[in-house]
């Protein structure tokens, strides 16, 4: 009986607590990938179509950020993971490509690479710190593998 007027009375909490949702618009159709917030402020997004967003003001309002140093091999590819350990300094995935690096908030970026990976297809990373990540995905051949990244 105890355990399940903790429950109720956790589940009326949680209720009366809870927060509502509203949709902010992105200046993008394509699919979103992935969400990183380095600050309460300044946040970046991407997605399909070497998309990259940016806020500066907590996600109220979203710009769309050029990729000066990706290289696209394909035309319009796919960003699939983004992670920033400060407001300047971050990485992305672009899968069948690599892991990019930008020191400037996202202005320019730099193909990160790692001679002693086959990875063809990064799809995720873990970032420690500005020197030391792992990426997550497939060798051309071999199959599912992370690397690190140093």
């Amino acid at each position: 009986m105890k355990t399940l007027l903790f429950f109720i009375s956790l589940s009326l909490g949680s209720v009366t607590f809870a927060q509502s949702w509203h949709q902010i618009t992105v200046p993008a159709d394509d699919n979103l990938n992935a969400i990183d917030f380095p600050s309460n402020d300044v946040g970046y997004i991407v997605g399909d179509s070497n998309l990259i967003l940016k806020t500066t003001d907590g996600g109220q309002s979203w710009v769309a950020l050029n990729q000066l140093g990706m290289s696209v091999a394909f035309g319009t590819e796919v960003l699939t993971d983004v992670e920033f350990i400060d407001e300047l300094i971050g990485f992305v995935t672009v899968l069948n490509i690599g892991v990019f690096k930008t020191t400037d908030g996202g202005a320019n970026w730099t193909h990160i690479v790692n001679q002693t990976t086959n990875q063809c297809f990064p799809y995720a990373l873990h970032v420690f710190d500005e020197m030391n990540l792992l990426s997550g995905g497939a060798d051309c051949f071999i199959g599912a593998t992370i690397n690190h990244i140093n």
